[in-house]
């Protein structure tokens, strides 16, 4: 009796959870995410083919009728969240092999993602990829979202896609010193970026995202927000003699900053109560 879930999108993040313990998480149209919280085996695997076909049959139902919003949330692709198969056995392959089959027979596209190495070895020994395409099988669960979506929101791009260009820029020149220059150049260039970003480790202060127990950084996620009274500091990096002078600046220039909102809000209060017992002394003179 595993549990099986069907997953939303948290905001504009690459978290998905369950949407019936998260309120925040929305279903995405066109696509089903479905994880099977257990390894899979012969004792379970029919149970969420079964549920995988029922879904489908629940959702090609509204979609007969010819109105536009129905043809806009036809269910296209089942995206299948592997993360929590730790194994799996040769009658649960084929059972997800069948049931691919099936899916396929009904013009459906099956994606698979965060697979397992032993997992996907055993696809690969049943002979599955002969039927469906290496192209089907995605990291993370975000990345296959990407895939069955094809074209993300222009207002998303920047959310979605967090390009190191600084990064980027780094290693293209220490590859373009090794070709140019000569290897000990190329090394010690890139031994001196290595150095560079491990002192300067990304610092990010966390917010939570709406009602849910999920905290990323406020600079790139919106919809993450800032507890009052409350910094939560993500430190990207291992603790060393380079960046720990750092990180200590860092928080004591946010606790110097708590203790000054801090003093201001009493400043505040006392010159709000001072105000309150000088009307009360006119009112008693009066």
């Amino acid at each position: 009796s595993a549990r099986i879930a069907v997953l939303g999108r948290i905001g504009v993040t690459d978290i998905y959870r369950d949407v019936r313990e998260y309120p925040a998480a929305e279903e995405l149209p066109g696509l089903k995410i479905v994880r099977f919280d257990a390894p899979l085996n012969f004792a379970n695997a029919e149970r969420l083919r079964d549920f995988v076909m029922q879904l489908v049959d629940d959702c090609a139902r509204p979609a007969d009728s010819d109105d536009q919003a129905g043809k806009s949330s036809r269910v296209h692709t089942i995206l299948l969240d592997c993360s929590s198969w730790v194994y799996a056995d040769m009658v649960g392959i084929r059972t997800v092999k069948e049931a691919y089959a099936l899916l396929l027979s009904r013009n459906y596209r099956v994606l698979f993602a965060a697979c397992k190495d032993s997992v996907r070895l055993l696809f690969f020994q049943e002979d599955f990829l002969k039927d469906a395409d290496v192209s089907l099988f995605y990291l993370t669960v975000h990345d296959a979202v990407l895939f069955a979506s094809r074209v993300a929101p222009n207002n998303q791009a920047e959310t979605i896609w967090r390009i190191p260009h600084i990064d980027l820029i780094m290693w293209l020149v220490a590859a373009l010193s090794v070709l140019i220059l000569n290897l000990a150049i190329g090394l010690g260039f890139t031994l001196f970026s290595v150095i560079l970003r491990t002192q300067s480790a990304r610092i990010a202060v966390l917010g939570r995202i709406g009602d849910t127990d999920i905290y990323r950084d406020v600079r790139e996620y919106p919809a993450a927000e800032e507890l009052p009274g409350l910094k939560m500091v993500c430190f990207d990096a291992p603790l060393n003699f380079a960046n720990a002078e750092r990180f200590r600046t860092l928080c004591c220039s946010w606790s110097m900053t708590l203790i000054v909102s801090f003093l201001s809000h009493c400043e505040q209060r006392r010159a709000v109560c001072q105000s309150r017992g000088t009307d009360l002394q006119d009112r008693d003179g009066q």
